[in-house]
């Protein structure tokens, strides 16, 4: 999460108010072997603190996206929230997969749009 942080520090020297990583940014990239292995958990994001700390100094809004173990044992790419001042959540799952995403990952129901706030602004994912 080190790269991360520092690039919202350079996002935010730019003048960027929203800052949105790509799928599997967190450990994986798009590495299928790496897939089948053991996930971090959508319940501890505590391996975000680095980011969090560089979302708090710059006031940046981040949404990162995670290949992540779900509270049911199912596989997921997550995108999890980052705002100054609250704890990182997750507020959407994937819905469609790609072919290579489907025997590993679950996706989510069409409607499990995630609708909420962060800081002052409205946030919704569809």
């Amino acid at each position: 999460m080190q790269s991360a942080a520092g690039w919202c520090e350079q996002a935010a020297d730019a003048g960027v108010e929203l800052l949105v990583f790509p799928e599997a940014w967190n450990n994986t990239g798009y590495d299928t072997e790496l897939f089948e292995s053991e996930l971090p958990s959508a319940e501890d994001l505590s391996w975000l603190a680095p980011l969090q700390q560089a979302v708090d100094r710059t006031g940046i809004v981040v949404l990162l996206n995670a290949a992540l173990s779900a509270p049911s044992g199912s596989k997921r790419l997550t995108t999890i929230v980052l705002t100054t001042g609250v704890d990182p959540r997750p507020v959407y799952d994937k819905q469609h997969l790609f072919p290579l995403e489907v025997g590993t990952f679950t996706a989510a129901m069409p409607e499990a749009a995630s609708l909420g706030r962060t800081r002052d602004r409205a946030v919704g994912l569809l």
